[in-house]
């Protein structure tokens, strides 16, 4: 086999537990398929757009006749490109920024050229495959299509539940609904909010997991929705399938999303998943009655309601869901994405 190389601009921080390529890397291993990462070694004094130019240039420069470059981020030298970010293209769409800025027009370029040049093309949806062949009209062949893996776990409620109780000072009779990302802003949770302040169960307590810069803007809506004694903002969590395993649903209204890691997570941790039809993990959902239409598609709060009144139906949803993630291994997506690499 060539020598295979990830490529990733910035370093993976040894906080980052959940992240994807560290993950995947280990169980490469295992499987005799040594690699490494090639981070970007450019000052963060350089303007962003041109550290991305220089970075790119650098990886074209260096690539040797057996390197193969199996790329996470938009270089125009690689082999295989995990699109797992979706398209930048249409997530600048959801975010409505301006196009006008040097950044957006580098990776703009850059993503068309990767597109292009790659060999073969990893999507972690459907959702992401489609939107490449209809904004870059790549052959379909190209591409081919991984759902995201993840490190499977035990549920252990008692144990979750002494820790978070501690320090939250819930009750075994709360039913809780999380939210767990990063960019609130195009993940929802303005409209999270908005759902929760809504329904009719107001024993229900809310918690919000992730970091965020505008932090206060968002906790002045709850002050608004005047929910702020039953909504906590926990901030980046390093226990978070704590949460996961106390929470009854994981609501995830996002604008747009090519996967969502979280969504396998909380499956694995027994809860009940509402998202949107704009997120890729919506994909393996067997009940679609729970799938919005926008983040703003408020149709969702009755069927939170019912949800909430009927544990046999929340129940029967969470064992569902948990039968659903065991077949989402990281050791099994790892076999998969080595097939892939050797086809090559």
């Amino acid at each position: 086999m060539k020598n295979l190389k990830f490529i990733k601009v910035k370093p993976i921080k040894p906080t980052q537990t959940r992240v994807y390529l560290p993950r995947l890397v280990s169980e490469l291993k295992k499987i005799s398929c040594p690699s490494e990462i090639i981070n970007s070694k450019i000052s963060e004094k350089i303007p962003s757009w041109l550290s991305l130019l220089l970075f790119n240039r650098q990886l074209s420069k260096k690539k040797g006749k057996n390197d193969l470059y199996f790329s996470f981020e938009q270089i125009s030298c690689a082999d295989i490109y995990m699109a797992d970010k979706g398209v930048y293209k249409t997530a600048l769409m959801h975010d409505k920024k301006s196009c006008l800025n040097p950044l957006c027009k580098v990776k703009l370029s850059l993503e068309k050229k990767c597109l292009e040049n790659s060999k073969l093309i990893i999507t972690n949806s459907n959702m992401v495959k489609n939107d490449i062949i209809k904004t870059y009209s790549i052959k379909e062949d190209k591409i081919k299509v991984l759902n995201a893996g993840i490190a499977l776990g035990d549920s252990r409620y008692n144990f979750a539940f002494s820790r978070l109780n501690k320090e939250f000072h819930i009750s075994e009779n709360d039913r809780l609904i999380l939210f767990v990302g990063s960019n609130f802003k195009k993940n929802g949770v303005k409209e999270f909010l908005e759902i929760f302040s809504k329904l009719e169960n107001k024993f229900v307590k809310a918690f919000i997991i992730g970091e965020e810069e505008k932090h206060a803007f968002y906790e002045k809506i709850a002050k608004k929705l005047k929910i702020t004694n039953r909504v906590y903002f926990a901030g980046e969590r390093q226990d978070v399938r704590d949460f996961y395993i106390l929470c009854d649903i994981f609501l995830y209204p996002t604008m747009y999303e090519p996967f969502g890691d979280a969504i396998l997570e909380a499956m694995n941790c027994k809860s009940v998943v509402i998202t949107t039809k704009n997120c890729g993990a919506s994909e393996i959902l067997d009940n679609k009655d729970l799938l919005m239409n926008a983040s703003d598609d408020f149709s969702i709060i009755t069927k939170i309601d019912k949800l909430l009144a009927n544990p046999s139906d929340l129940q029967k949803i969470k064992e569902e869901n948990f039968e659903i993630s065991k077949k989402y291994s990281m050791k099994q997506n790892a076999e998969e994405t080595f097939k892939l690499i050797s086809s090559l």
